[in-house]
């Protein structure tokens, strides 16, 4: 059984007007447990589009989406909260920047719960973060009471990263979730994003314009070009192309 399956969902901003813009084009998509799958395509190809489909981020006009085999297509982004996780391109996205970290990461560590007013933070919970924080080797495990908003940019993607995951989502988004950041920085962040993806066998679909990463991570990599999935990249052809390879044929598709 498939984790999520897409059929044919279509999005059109700005409908019955001129600046009407289809951004999914009866696009249908299958993804498989414990697959993590790289979006690449033009500027307006529909990859952020399609993460917010699938997020619940607004209401697709035609088609379906199901998850576990159950149709989750007029469910709003809260209640698919608690099975769908995203890391965002900007780090003050997704965390209170007025928020110590060790506040953020509770927060994370209720989602999807019926929120209460106010809920405290246990030895067990600090214990907790601070050691999922150590293995990140940032020195966040020293800053469970500063606020995040004082942190690196490199820092809150992390934090974001393991708040996207400490509940184990059933499926994590990851849109452009290092485009932001210094090479440095985003190498890193990116290695800890594979590293957390296959420790905890999660099922990952993320944003990239780095055609090499784009190659290096995941297991399939797939191709939109104005609304459309165009083209799939898996298993030996996948790891047989080259940057320059996928940008001739992203070139090809988009003339």
């Amino acid at each position: 059984m498939s984790l999520l399956k897409i059929e044919n969902i279509v999005k059109t901003f700005h409908a019955h007007t001129p600046d009407a813009h289809q951004a999914l084009n009866h696009l249908s998509l299958t993804v498989e447990a414990g697959d993590f799958i790289t979006l690449v395509g033009g500027n307006g190809a529909g990859k952020s589009t399609l993460l917010n489909a699938i997020a619940g981020t607004f209401t697709v006009d035609e088609g379906i989406i199901y998850l576990h085999n159950e149709d989750i297509t007029y469910l709003d982004e809260t209640s698919r909260a608690s099975h769908i996780a995203r890391v965002f391109q900007e780090p003050r996205q997704g965390t209170a920047p007025r928020m110590t970290v060790a506040e953020n990461l509770a927060l994370a560590q209720h989602r999807g719960e019926k929120r209460r007013f106010r809920r405290s933070i246990t030895a067990t919970d600090r214990q907790k973060f601070s050691e999922a924080l150590e293995t990140f080797n940032l020195d966040l495990e020293n800053r469970l009471d500063a606020e995040i908003g004082l942190l690196s940019g490199g820092q809150r993607q992390a934090i974001s990263l393991l708040m996207a995951t400490l509940k184990q989502p059933e499926l994590l988004l990851l849109d452009e979730h290092t485009a932001a950041l210094d090479p440095r920085t985003d190498k890193q962040i990116l290695s800890l994003s594979d590293q957390i993806i296959r420790e905890q066998n999660l099922t990952g679909i993320m944003i990239t314009h780095n055609l090499q990463d784009a190659i290096d991570y995941g297991n399939r990599m797939l191709v939109l070009h104005q609304g459309q999935l165009v083209r799939e990249f898996s298993g030996a052809e996948k790891k047989a192309l080259t940057p320059t390879d996928l940008y001739t044929y992203l070139e090809e598709v988009q003339s």
